[in-house]
């Protein structure tokens, strides 16, 4: 996580986001914040304007990590 932002690979970006999805628990909120913050779609590491989303890839329930994963994309994608 401490190098992700330091090499902004697409390779890196797309572990962040399965880890996001599928990672340690403790770890998926802030692998979805900075996969955004590498997106160019937040303005910090962890930006406080989306922290309600972040914290739904905290969950145990999968389902309810996959919809925000949906929610993610779309936001890494808008244009």
């Amino acid at each position: 996580m401490r190098l992700a932002a330091a090499y902004p690979t697409l390779a890196v970006r797309e572990a962040l986001l399965e880890c996001a999805l599928h990672g340690a628990q403790h770890l998926r909120a802030h692998a979805a914040a900075l996969a955004l913050y590498l997106a160019g779609r937040a303005e910090g590491t962890f930006d406080w304007n989306h922290r309600t989303l972040f914290l739904q890839f905290g969950v145990d329930d999968e389902r309810t990590r996959a919809a925000a994963m949906r929610e993610l994309r779309a936001l890494m994608n808008a244009d």
